[in-house]
Order: structure tokens, then C-alpha cells, then sequence
């Protein structure tokens, strides 16, 4: 069960910028496949991958991705290949300022 491992995982608490990036690339590829929800899957994966990203001491910034990358990179996903997403998630993750 995903959740279960994300649980196993202690939610990505403590990882470095590196391993939480390729770790956050994983789930947010595996809940994407999963679709949970006819309307609002992608909101709703947004905010619970904002939320995961503060609990564990990062900040997690969507401005900026071209939607077109953004599609693309989740397709490569769905494929196998993490590489986009951890690219574009390099990006978009920093340390949580303290008043995040």
C-alpha cells in the first residue's frame, strides 16, 4: 500500500534536498497514476504534496512550471522514467522558511 510506505518512509521527515526530491517524485508519479478522483485529482495532489513537503522542512513552489513540461514530465513518469519530474522538483522544493 503507497500510503503505508509513505508512512514507513516517516513522510520524508529528515531526507536531504536530494533523496526528498527523487522520494517526492516517486509518490507524487504513483498518486498521479492512481487518479483518486474523477474531478480535482491534480488540486488536491497539489496541496497534499505542499503539505508533506512542510511537515518534512520544505517548501514546495509551483510557479513557474510551464504546463507543458509539467505534462510531459508526469507522462515519462507513468512510463518509468522519474528523471523530468526530479528535474522539475529540484526546482520547486527549498527549505521552509520558519513562518511556512
Amino acid at each position: 500500500a503507497l500510503m503505508q510506505d509513505l508512512e514507513e518512509e516517516g513522510y520524508l521527515v529528515g531526507l536531504t534536498h536530494e533523496k526528498f526530491v527523487e522520494r517526492l517524485a516517486h509518490y507524487y508519479c504513483e498518486i498521479n497514476v492512481l487518479h483518486p478522483f474523477r474531478l480535482g485529482s491534480g488540486l488536491a495532489q497539489r496541496i497534499f504534496f505542499e503539505q508533506l513537503a512542510l511537515h518534512a522542512g520544505y517548501a514546495l513552489s509551483w510557479q513557474g512550471i510551464a504546463v507543458e513540461t509539467w505534462n510531459q514530465a508526469n507522462q515519462s513518469g507513468a512510463m518509468g522514467d522519474l528523471s523530468a519530474l526530479r528535474a522539475i522538483f529540484q526546482k520547486a522544493i527549498s527549505e521552509a522558511r520558519e513562518t511556512e
